[in-house]
């Protein structure tokens, strides 16, 4: 238990059905573009860790977003099937 309170305080990545997420996401979006841009910004041929910092931000939130909306048209298509095939062996057993 003592090893388990060591831990910082746990962080909920929550995302919405329009593509939306919380506050959590995008901490985390942009301290892991801080630490590359603090990298790569030269390899990358960005005129400075800020200009990096900035594109890989907007990369990722784009992505993330996009794979947001992905997820739920497959969660609601899936679930609309889903309740189609129960309508159907319903109606087929009465």
């Amino acid at each position: 238990m003592t090893r388990l309170r060591s831990f910082t305080q746990v962080r909920g990545l929550v995302f919405g059905n329009y593509g939306e997420a919380s506050a959590d996401v995008h901490d985390l979006v942009a301290l892991a573009a801080s630490k590359l841009a603090g990298m790569r910004w030269q390899l990358a041929g960005a005129r400075s860790a800020t200009e990096m910092r900035a594109f890989l931000v907007s990369r990722c939130r784009r992505r993330v977003g996009l794979a947001t909306v992905q997820a739920m048209a497959r969660h609601r298509h899936a679930d609309f099937y889903s309740y189609q095939a129960w309508g159907s062996e319903a109606a087929v057993g009465a």
